[in-house]
């Protein structure tokens, strides 16, 4: 549910082994995404 509403995808780590090259995907995919009119405060 959050993953749709966040208009994500649900992936897990099948094996641990690949669980850097998995994160590594996920990071990249992430940051091809864009979101208008976003502030972000630190």
């Amino acid at each position: 549910m959050v993953a749709d509403a966040l208009l994500g995808t649900v992936d897990i780590a099948a094996e641990p082994a690949a669980l850097e090259a998995d994160f590594r995907a996920m990071t990249r995919a992430a940051m091809g995404k864009a979101v208008a009119g976003v502030v972000l405060r630190l």
